[in-house]
């Protein structure tokens, strides 16, 4: 297991520059962004790196982290549903009015999205075990024995 070091100091590419030059942030190729790597062990076993900008270790224990990341991974796979699936980012118009109905109508299409999920679930589940049982059966016909 390679060892991780507390803090990193990372430098932004060219796009990033570019992207932060246009929101009036001033950088250059030699700016440094400090970071703190926090490594945290999942359930799964697996490890996770976390980068964050919360430096105090007093503060913010290392411990806390893989709390705060579980509760929080829901809402980071909500935010990347709308905005990659439902292109919450793509407007159809400049003016705050537009942006603003436009944010509206994703929201209001992810409640009716969700809503739609939630009701169907049962019936999914009653349709999926009726397909894996016939698939069963079939293999049982087919080879004209059971198994376990």
């Amino acid at each position: 297991m390679v060892d991780v070091p507390d803090t990193l100091e990372i430098y932004p590419p060219y796009s990033s520059i570019k992207k932060l030059e246009e929101k009036g942030i001033q950088v250059n190729k030699h700016t440094a962004l400090k970071v703190r790597l926090v490594k945290v062990i999942l359930e799964t076993g697996e490890t996770e790196i976390l980068i964050t900008d919360l430096y105090d270790t007093f503060r913010f224990p290392t411990e806390i982290f893989k709390t705060v990341y579980t509760m929080r991974w829901g809402v980071e796979t909500c935010f990347g549903h709308l905005k990659n699936e439902l292109q919450l980012g793509q407007f159809s118009g400049i003016r705050p009015i537009c942006i603003e109905q436009d944010f509206a109508a994703t929201l209001f299409l992810y409640n009716l999205q969700s809503l739609i999920e939630k009701q169907s679930q049962p019936y999914l589940e009653a349709v999926s075990r009726k397909l894996l049982y016939a698939i069963y059966n079939l293999h049982i016909d087919n080879n004209h024995q059971k198994f376990c």
